[in-house]
Parts: structure tokens; sequence; C-alpha cells
């Protein structure tokens, strides 16, 4: 689990990727980070701004693929364009060394899922702050009329300080998201983690009654529960 940038599965082991310790245009690639889509991920050591980022490269096997590139490239610049203080912002995006890419930030910290397959609870403050960043996050896009993939309990990551960021949901094209499966989701991820009987715990039970209403039913519950 350890560092995290955009929603990423367990990393592989480096001895198995050959691009451990290689550099793609001012990129050193340091450690693997998982999978997100089309892409590999990468903890990166930027070169040109001294600072590490999570790059995201696009496989060779899907770059090949009719419309690929131009599609992972549209996605970096509907990311990239996305301004909101609890997105995961994407920096730079484009191609090197015969490889198609972007950045992002790096945060180090875990997601709830990661918290709640180690048999953590959390405090109800950092659950509901987590909800709460979900929720206004979705708000922002249905408000300007962006597109999103679905939000993922994944997609909250918690840092040293246990403050929430979420994974850059931004893409370009636009299709139908199912926000009550999204709530019910996340629901049922704060009840695994919250103490008994806690406002978390609380709030994660109604959330779950009121999931048809969608993520609107959340900030209510956020507020009524502080």
């Amino acid at each position: 689990i350890g560092l995290a940038g955009e929603q990423v599965a367990p990393a592989p082991a480096a001895a198995d990727d050959p691009a451990i310790g290689t550099t793609i245009g001012s990129y050193y690639l340091q450690e693997a980070a998982g999978e997100n889509g089309a892409a590999k991920d990468y903890v990166a050591w930027q070169q040109s701004m001294s600072r590490h980022v999570v790059l995201h490269v696009l496989e060779s096997a899907q770059a090949r693929q009719a419309g690929a590139v131009e599609g992972f490239l549209a996605d970096a610049r509907a990311k990239a364009a996305v301004t909101h203080p609890y997105l995961l912002a994407v920096h730079e995006a484009g191609e090197a060394d015969g490889h198609y890419f972007y950045s992002s930030d790096l945060v180090p910290g875990h997601t709830l899922p990661a918290y709640a397959e180690a048999g953590h609870q959390l405090d109800d403050r950092v659950l509901l702050n987590a909800l709460r960043t979900a929720a206004e996050v979705s708000e922002h896009f249905k408000k300007h009329g962006l597109a999103r993939r679905a939000i993922a309990p994944s997609d909250v990551l918690l840092d040293g300080s246990m403050r929430p960021r979420l994974s850059n949901v931004a893409q370009a094209a636009s299709h139908e998201v199912n926000e009550a499966d999204e709530v019910r989701a996340f629901a049922g991820t704060l009840s695994a983690l919250a103490q008994p009987n806690g406002p978390a715990a609380a709030a994660a039970a109604t959330l779950a009654d009121h999931a048809e209403q969608g993520w609107a039913a959340a900030l209510p519950l956020v507020a009524a529960a502080k």
C-alpha cells in the first residue's frame, strides 16, 4: 500500500518490472505503484523539478490500439483542468522515449479499504471528513458539468495527518454514474471502519438507507454529526 497517487492496485514486485530504474523524459522510475486502467503507475523522481510524483504510463500494448493514445491524453487534460483542493492534481502529460504519460501528486498514505483490510477502526472525525470529501467533489463535478468516473472508497487516501485526498476522477468522455451504488459502497466501508454506535457509524447507516438520493444525502449527515 505505502505511497499512493491516483487510484492504484497493489504494486507488483520491482524485479518483475524492467522499467524500474529507467528514465522517461525527465522522470526516473523508482518503484512500481500499481495499475490504473490502461496505465502502469510508478513513483518517479522528476529531475527537472526536483520532486517526487506518480507517473502514469500508458502500457505499450494499449497504446497500439486505435484511439487509445488520444483517449489517454484527453483524460489527462481533463484531470489537469479540474481545480479542487481535495483532488490530486495532474501536472504534465505528453510523450517521451516512445512512452505516453502524465504525472500527478504523490501523497504518502493509505486508502480507506487498506485500513479496513488491516482491521483498523478510525476516528469519527477522520471518517466524516472522508465522507465530506467524496460528497463535495461529486457536487463540484455536478455543479460545473464536468465528466468523471465513479468514486470508489479506494479513491480516498488519508495522508500522514489523516487528512483525506481524493484520486483525480475527471475524464474527458461523459458517461452515466450510478450515485446510489457509489454511496452504498462508501457507506459499507465507513461502517467497517467506524467505532460502534459513534456518529460515523450512524451516518453510514443513514446514508445506506438513503442511497437513492446519491451524494446529496451525505453533506447534511456530516453537518448533523458535527
